[in-house]
């Protein structure tokens, strides 16, 4: 696997697998300076009536601008935004 930064994941395939069962469980992906220093990635699946996965949303933006802080309410904002789509598309509505 190519190592684009020092954060970038060059492991075994059983520990990109787990963190693959990981994103699945939180709902969510952050690249956080990952595959590039400058980038900041967060992901959320969009499901529909089926709850099947059919799209996500994303949000990207540069490094400098995104604190940890503000990394926390950029994915509650994705989290929010899947959920609303997903809903559009007739998905059941869930509660935590």
């Amino acid at each position: 696997m190519n190592h684009w930064t020092q954060l970038t994941l060059t492991r075994r395939v059983t520990t990109y697998q787990q963190l693959l069962r990981e994103v699945s469980s939180d709902g969510v992906a952050v690249n956080y300076g990952k595959t590039s220093v400058d980038e900041v990635g967060v992901s959320t699946p969009v499901f529909d009536h089926r709850d099947e996965l059919v799209a996500a949303v994303m949000i990207a933006a540069p490094r400098y601008r995104v604190t940890e802080e503000r990394l926390t309410h950029l994915v509650a904002a994705c989290k929010a935004a899947s959920a609303r789509v997903s809903q559009r598309l007739g998905r059941a509505v869930r509660t935590p």
